[in-house]
C-alpha cells in the first residue's frame, strides 16, 4: 500500500469524550456556559450537543487523578458555533442561561505531546493529515481538506512527556469520516505501521505515542461548513 495517503478532504472530528471529576459542574458549565444541549444522560456519562450531533461527552471518573504539570494531554478544545448570534449566547457575561441557537461541532482539538517530530510523524505521515502550519520544534498544526487545522499538537508546557497515565481530562479524540472505505484504509495504514488497533467492525480505535485514545467511524450526521469563525474554547483542567 501507499505510504503516503491522506485523510479524505471531508474528515471532520467528532465528539471529545472528557475525563471529569464533578460531572454535574462540568455539564453545567457545558450546557450553560457554551450553550450546548443534553442529549443523553446515563449513570456517570452525560452527552452534550445538537440533536443528532454530539459535540462533548463527560465521564465522571472513579478515582479522579489531576496531571501533573508537564504531561501530555489536552490543551485545549475549540467548539465552532455556526451564528454569531449562538457564540453571543454562549459568551454572555450576565450569566444567562439561554435557548441553544443553531448548529455546534468541535472545530479542532489541541494536544500537549512530548515531542514535536514524533507528533507529526504520527498525525501527518500515518495517520494522513496534511501538514498547514510548523513551528520549529515547538507545536504543528493538521487538518484534512484544507482546513486551517482539525489538530495541534505542542510542547510548550509538556516537552519531553512520555505516555499519559489515567488522569482526568483527555478521554477520547473521535475523527469521522463519510465511508466504510475510508475506515477500512486508515486500518490498513495503521496495520501497516505495526499500529495496534480495537476493530469492532463500526469503529477502529488506537493510540498516539502518549497514549491518547483515538477512534475513527464514519459520520452520522450531515457535514456543515467547517469556516465558522465563532468559537468556544473549552476548558484543559477538568
Amino acid at each position: 500500500m501507499s505510504t503516503g495517503a491522506h485523510l479524505a478532504a471531508d474528515t471532520s472530528m467528532g465528539a471529545v469524550t472528557l475525563n471529569v471529576a464533578d460531572l454535574d459542574t462540568m455539564t453545567a458549565y457545558h450546557r450553560d456556559g457554551v450553550g450546548l444541549t443534553v442529549l443523553e444522560q446515563t449513570g456517570p456519562k452525560v452527552t452534550l450537543g445538537r440533536p443528532g450531533r454530539p459535540v462533548v461527552v463527560l465521564v465522571r471518573t472513579p478515582e479522579p487523578r489531576y496531571a501533573s504539570p508537564g504531561e501530555a494531554g489536552l490543551f485545549h478544545t475549540d467548539i465552532l458555533l455556526d451564528t454569531e448570534a449562538a457564540l453571543a449566547a454562549a459568551l454572555d457575561e450576565r450569566g444567562l442561561t439561554r435557548e441553544p441557537i443553531g448548529d455546534a461541532r468541535v472545530g479542532h482539538i489541541h494536544l500537549s505531546v512530548g515531542d514535536v517530530a514524533t507528533a507529526r510523524d504520527f498525525y501527518a505521515t500515518r495517520l494522513g493529515f496534511d501538514v498547514t502550519l510548523a513551528l520549529g520544534d515547538q507545536a504543528v498544526f493538521v487538518s484534512a481538506g484544507g482546513y486551517h487545522h482539525h489538530m495541534a499538537m505542542n510542547v510548550w508546557k509538556s516537552g519531553g512527556a512520555g505516555r499519559r497515565q489515567q488522569t482526568l481530562g483527555l478521554g477520547r479524540v473521535d475523527i469521522e469520516v463519510l465511508s466504510d472505505d475510508d475506515v477500512g484504509e486508515l486500518t490498513e495504514r495503521m496495520r501497516h505501521y505495526r499500529i495496534p488497533i480495537q476493530d469492532d467492525g463500526a469503529t477502529v480505535r488506537f493510540e498516539d505515542p502518549w497514549a491518547n485514545t483515538v477512534r475513527l467511524s464514519t459520520a452520522s450526521h450531515p457535514k456543515g461548513t467547517e469556516s465558522s469563525p465563532n468559537s468556544v474554547i473549552g476548558p484543559d483542567a477538568l
